[in-house]
């Protein structure tokens, strides 16, 4: 199965992206909620993360854009999912789809 990193600070959303990612599309998700966990997981060697759906913010962090900027310094390229408004700099990144 290809692991999905999701970033949701809200249990009951949390709860129903990780169903639908595992009975609609058979992923294995795995859930933080917050940013310093999910630049954790990211830099994981053991983690295998093919995809990160997020919020562009929680609790007034700019989760989107500091993990973007993370994973170009580290020279990863892991599809980004944003859900919500996103600047300029992930708007042009190929790699970057956002849902506002």
């Amino acid at each position: 199965m290809a692991n999905i990193l999701l970033v949701e600070n809200n249990k009951e959303l949390e709860n129903l992206y990780n169903l639908n990612f595992r009975v609609y599309l058979g992923l294995d998700p795995v859930s933080t909620s917050g940013l310093d966990s999910a630049v954790d997981q990211i830099l994981k060697e053991n983690q295998k993360i093919k995809l990160i759906v997020t919020k562009a913010e929680i609790e007034g962090q700019k989760i989107a854009q500091t993990l973007h900027e993370k994973m170009k310094n580290e020279n990863l390229n892991i599809p980004l999912l944003v859900i919500g408004k996103i600047g300029e700099e992930l708007e042009s990144d190929s790699s970057t789809l956002s849902m506002s």
